[in-house]
C-alpha cells in the first residue's frame, strides 16, 4: 500500500524526461518510479511468483491492502505479506507551498514503512476487521455502531488516530502522527503500534481510526488473545 509511491525515483524520472527535451529516455527510470516497485523488489528478492499487487488509494491504501489480504487468505493463500511505505523528499515542501499549506502542517509531514505477516494460524494478536465506511456523518456514532456490530467494548479498546492530512483533535488515546508524522499510510504504523500495546496485555482490542476523506472513514480493528 502506498499513497504517493517512490517519490525520489519519480522526481529523478521527471528531471531525466525534462532534460531529454522530448527525446528517448531509458525505460528503467520510469519502471523504478512506479508505485509497485517495492512489492516487485520484494518478490524478486524472495523469488516469489505468487499474487502481487499494490493498492494506491491515497489515505485508504492500507485498509484496501488489508481487505485484499483477508480475501486472499479466505480463498487459497496460507500466508500473506502486507505492508505500506511512503517517502518524504524536499520537493514535497514546495508542492505543499503551492497547495497553500501552513508551516505547522509542513512540519508534521513524515515517512515510514511497516510490514506484517498474516496467516490463518492462531496468533497473540489478530485482525478482526478492516473496512472503509462511506457517508460516515458523525465519527463517534459511526465508531460506536462499528464496535457494537463486532461485539467489542469501547471501554476496553485502545483507540489510535491515523490522520494523514487533517489536523483535527480526535477523541483517541494515541495520535500516531506524534511518533511518525503525517503521511498517507501512517495507519500501517498505527497497526504496528497497536500490536505492541496489545501484547502488553492492557487492552483486549485496538481500533485504528482514519478519517482523512470527507464523509468517509477507515477503520482497522485488532484483537488480542
Amino acid at each position: 500500500a502506498t499513497g504517493l509511491g517512490n517519490l525520489a525515483d519519480t522526481e529523478k524520472f521527471i528531471h531525466t524526461f525534462n532534460r531529454s527535451k522530448g527525446g528517448l529516455i531509458p525505460p528503467t527510470s520510469f519502471t523504478q518510479s512506479s508505485h509497485n516497485t517495492v512489492s516487485g523488489q520484494i518478490s524478486l528478492i524472495l523469488k516469489n511468483h505468487n499474487y502481487n499487487i499494490t493498492h494506491v488509494q491515497q489515505a485508504f491504501s492500507f485498509e484496501n491492502a488489508l481487505i485484499d489480504a483477508k480475501l486472499q487468505l479466505s480463498l487459497v493463500m496460507q500466508n500473506v505479506l502486507v505492508g505500506a511505505s511512503e517517502e518524504r523528499i524536499p520537493i514535497l515542501e514546495n508542492i505543499l507551498d503551492h497547495l497553500g499549506a501552513d508551516e505547522k502542517f509542513k512540519q508534521t509531514i513524515g515517512e515510514g514503512a511497516s510490514f506484517f505477516h498474516l496467516s490463518n494460524k492462531p496468533s497473540p494478536v489478530y485482525l478482526l476487521c478492516a473496512t472503509i465506511l462511506n457517508n460516515a456523518v458523525e465519527e463517534d456514532s459511526t465508531i460506536d455502531d462499528f464496535l457494537a456490530k463486532n461485539n467489542v467494548n469501547r471501554s476496553n479498546t485502545l483507540v489510535l488516530s491515523a490522520q494523514a492530512l487533517k489536523l483535527d483533535d480526535l477523541q483517541s488515546d494515541i495520535d500516531v502522527a506524534r511518533f511518525c508524522g503525517r503521511y498517507f499510510t501512517n495507519n500501517a504504523f498505527a497497526v504496528h503500534l497497536a500490536c505492541s500495546e496489545l501484547l502488553n496485555g492492557k487492552y483486549k482490542n485496538a481500533l485504528v481510526i482514519n478519517p482523512d476523506h470527507r464523509n468517509s472513514i477507515g477503520l482497522i480493528l485488532l484483537g488480542a488473545e
